[in-house]
């Protein structure tokens, strides 16, 4: 195919097949973790119990670390080991974020060089008095009061979803390369791309448009339109016309992923890593699948901007027992940018600049 047919091909699968399954995956996990939340609040399992839990379940994550390892014995080949997960990208949706294909030496090499392959997750059991709470407290709510079945599609969601994820994104990634492609194809790199709608790359199948000129006319007009944006503040609620002019900003409540607690030294801040990250607590606006590199990384602890308490890095964190604090806001992180040595304490929910 052409590379702008083959981007709408790979959009519509997308849209077809990939989004309405993951939001249901999505949304199962989400049911999911709520009903863990309840059971810490009852008292029927401590929260450090609920960690130990989550710690024994195994993601994509598990697989990639084991698959890194077989290749770094030669049980796997290299090549392989791209093709399976060369379509991640730090930024999901982010045109302008190289694949890890495109910088596998970057992404995965590391990941080999330093592989300790994945244990089988350890076995976990529920104490008999556990087992006694947390079924009553389910049959208190008309759900069946069994422990396994609870057990069973807790982890089926959590292991669902996120593996619903990294299927959803290949074509995903596949769709922007194919885009890329067709910028190179008319002199127009993926920088000045990432300002077009799609919509208006789509209509460029139109033999009947010149097709360069139009492309260039709609990137000036994205420049224009994202500064515009970038000067534009708005609250997180709107319950009234007057708030789009006077309003305060709420501070975010971050979603601390374990009980423990670090200090170290602040790096990131920006999205963009090239240095080294290992032994820092990392900051990044937002985590998806294609900053799972991290979590190999050897990083101290991971902050994020945006996200919530089922997000996929607060699953990663959890599966790595990792501490972490999911979606401190736009203040707090813009605040903690600027630090170079950070506490954060997940069991006393706080986040401290140390200097």
């Amino acid at each position: 195919m052409a590379p702008l047919e083959m981007a709408a091909h790979q959009l519509e699968l997308v849209r077809t097949y990939g989004s309405p399954l993951f939001a249901h995956l999505a949304r199962s996990a989400f049911v999911a973790a709520s009903v863990l939340r309840g059971l810490v609040e009852l008292g029927c399992v401590t929260q450090g119990r609920i960690d130990e839990y989550l710690a024994t379940t195994e993601t994509v994550f598990g697989r990639l670390q084991s698959d890194a390892a077989r290749v770094r014995d030669g049980a796997l080949d290299w090549e392989a080991f791209v093709d399976e997960y060369g379509h991640l990208r730090p930024g999901t949706y982010d045109i302008t974020s190289p694949c890890y294909r495109d910088a596998a030496d970057e992404y995965l090499r590391p990941l080999v060089e330093q592989a300790v392959a994945a244990p089988p997750p350890a076995r976990f059991a529920w104490t008999a008095s556990e087992r006694v709470a947390i079924e009553s407290a389910m049959t208190s709510i008309d759900l069946p009061g069994d422990a396994d079945a609870l057990d069973e599609f807790v982890r089926g969601a959590v292991t669902g979803r996120e593996e619903g994820k990294f299927v959803f994104t290949r074509p995903l990634s596949g769709a922007l390369e194919a885009l890329a492609a067709f910028g190179r194809e008319i002199g127009i790199d993926r920088h000045d791309l990432a300002n077009v709608r799609i919509a208006d790359l789509l209509l460029a199948r139109d033999s009947l448009v010149d097709t360069a000129a139009l492309i260039r006319s709609r990137v000036e007009e994205g420049v224009e339109a994202h500064h515009v944006t970038q000067g534009v503040a708005l609250p997180g609620q709107i319950a009234d016309a007057a708030d789009l002019v006077c309003f305060e900003q709420v501070a975010a409540e971050p979603n601390f992923v374990t009980a423990l607690a670090v200090q170290a030294p602040v790096v990131g801040g920006t999205g963009a890593l090239d240095v080294d990250v290992a032994g820092a607590i990392v900051l990044i606006p937002s985590a998806d699948p294609g900053y799972d590199w991290l979590l190999a990384r050897g990083i101290a602890g991971l902050i994020t901007m945006f996200g919530g308490a089922n997000s996929h890095m607060a699953v990663r964190a959890a599966e790595c027992s990792l501490p972490a604090a999911i979606g401190v806001g736009e203040l707090r992180y813009e605040s903690l940018v600027r630090a170079e040595v950070i506490r954060l304490d997940c069991g006393a929910r706080t986040i401290s600049v140390v200097r």
